[in-house]
């Protein structure tokens, strides 16, 4: 805690609070964009072709 003045201590507090909570709202939306890509990568899935075999010829 800091020492001495009570609202300057809150108003840190707060600023702690709302440092926190925006990394947590960060680490949320990347993790959904993630999921996202992934989703979007498997619907992709079907359109790439095998690759040919060297003895296939």
């Amino acid at each position: 805690m800091i020492a001495g003045d009570p609202h300057r201590a809150a108003i840190k507090l707060l600023a702690n609070m709302a440092q926190r909570e925006a990394l947590v709202l960060t680490y949320n939306d990347l993790l959904l964009l993630l999921g996202a890509l992934f989703v979007f990568g498997l619907m992709l899935l079907p359109l790439v072709r095998r690759p040919q075999s060297f003895f296939a010829r």
